[in-house]
């Protein structure tokens, strides 16, 4: 175990292109759903305060007691420096970026912060509508579109603006035209889009019933709610993504909400829960499954074989057992392989898995068999010599960057050109038959690791 005084010490000396804060979370996912007591989230409100612009990396999105520090959705990422700012990079429509403007950068860009307050923890959604972060206030602020900051006008907000919640909070996640947050007594709060349940009260608002349409669009709730969750208990995690809502209680049960469900009420749906993010569920003993309304499964789905970049043979494919044990994994499940869709796993050992990938479109690669796929698809990851890999992030899409963010501070990312964060740019036909990562395809998809390039 490294000494975390020394590593800080050394870190604050590193440039900011070298230092995303991101906070470490203790990996026995035991542990993770028990904060069984006021106390315990309040000691993470002092975390939170004391821990701004310290690099230790390691965290699982959705946790009260981990801060998510790189986020990546369908068309842009953000992640928080040293510093305690936030830069974007990718598309800007909608003012993705929070920084006063709809001007898209392929470059890491900084998000207008309000004065005096850094950033601790990001939640940007699918990309489409809610944007969020807790500041160094422990308050929530969001941006973006559809009411995003819980009031009725405007329906827009071009930087990072407060939320009206009743508390402050200790964990923030947004979807697409959705967010909800912890509060520090660990009640939930919930704005936006209610049109499928999603904000778990009891009643939709496909037409107007309830509070539906008294302050802006008929589908929404623009005003902060509380969704009908059971009394006695406290929340540690959360879990949006489309029309879903899932809430983790302190004694690893896990109640949802919205379309998936087709229930406006918060119904008990798993219990022995650590973590989630979308339709992946990691249990207390850090096995994973993929829990959806078309298809259930225990572990990893696909084999995962060691490639190197020559990619000229798939020597060395295994297939996981179910008791496999994971750190942390986002994505999507590649049940419908066509789509395109991938997943990143976190080992307990470090290692990286990565799915398979749409091998044209995703990865940059058009190789003849394609049953081998790209050098990065249902794969071991190897990251540069001398680092080793904190944390992954993508939202899953096609469309989508998938990162590695490395124990230095610094991150890979590998996808759509203007998603990597990078001033790499694509020259049409430069890369091989076996995907040589220092090309692209014609669509202009960069086939292998490039760095983000964070301001110094």
């Amino acid at each position: 175990m490294p000494n975390h005084s020394d590593a800080r010490n050394a870190r604050n000396k590193t440039t900011l292109s070298l230092s995303l804060a991101i906070l470490i979370i203790i990996m026995d996912m035991s542990g993770l759903a028990g904060l069984a007591a006021q106390e315990e989230l309040e000691d993470v409100q002092v975390k939170r305060e004391t821990l701004s612009g310290i690099n230790m990396p390691g965290f699982q999105k959705g946790l009260a007691n981990s801060s998510t520090t790189f986020d990546v959705a369908d068309d842009f990422a953000c992640a928080i420096l040293s510093d305690g700012g936030i830069y974007c990079w990718g598309s800007n429509s909608n003012y993705r970026f929070g920084d006063g403007t709809d001007i898209s950068s392929q470059l890491p860009t900084a998000t207008s912060l309000p004065s005096g307050l850094t950033a601790e923890h990001i939640s940007i959604g699918s990309g489409y509508g809610h944007h969020c972060a807790i500041l160094s206030d422990s308050n929530a602020y969001c941006w973006g579109s559809y009411y995003p900051a819980g009031v009725s006008n405007p329906s827009s907000q071009n930087v990072p603006t407060l939320v009206p919640l009743d508390s402050t909070v200790s964990l923030v996640e947004s979807s697409n035209q959705h967010s909800c947050a912890i509060l520090s007594n660990g009640s939930v709060q919930c704005w936006g889009n209610n049109y499928h349940g999603q904000l778990g009260i009891g009643y939709t608002c496909e037409f107007e019933i309830g509070d539906c349409g008294n302050e802006g669009s008929n589908n929404y709730l623009e005003t902060p709610v509380y969704p009908v969750l059971p009394a006695g208990f406290i929340a540690v995690g959360l879990n949006l993504w489309n029309s879903n809502t899932c809430v983790i209680l302190d004694n690893a049960s896990y109640y949802c909400f919205g379309g998936d469900w087709s229930s406006p009420w918060p119904v008990l749906k798993k219990t022995g829960i650590a973590a989630a993010s979308g339709e992946y569920l990691i249990h207390s003993d850090q096995t994973i499954e993929f829990w959806s309304y078309y298809h259930n499964s225990d572990g990893w789905y696909e084999q995962v074989c060691t490639r190197d970049v020559s990619n000229t043979s798939t020597s060395s494919c295994q297939y996981f057992t179910d008791d496999v044990k994971f750190r942390t994994i986002r994505g999507t499940h590649t049940y419908y392989p066509s789509s395109g869709d991938t997943s990143l796993g976190l080992l307990d050992n470090g290692t990286v898995v990565i799915s398979r990938n749409n091998e044209y479109e995703n990865m940059g690669l058009n190789t003849i068999n394609s049953n081998v796929g790209g050098y990065l698809s249902r794969a071991f990851y190897s990251p540069p010599s001398n680092v080793n890999i904190s944390a992954v992030a993508t939202s899953g899409s096609y469309n989508s960057a998938q990162c590695a963010i490395y124990d230095n501070g610094s991150a890979q990312c590998w996808g759509p050109s203007q998603k990597t964060g990078s001033s790499f740019t694509c020259t049409s036909g430069a890369y091989d038959q076996f995907g040589n990562p220092n090309g692209c395809t014609d669509d202009n998809y960069v086939g292998g690791p490039v760095w983000v390039e964070f301001p110094t």
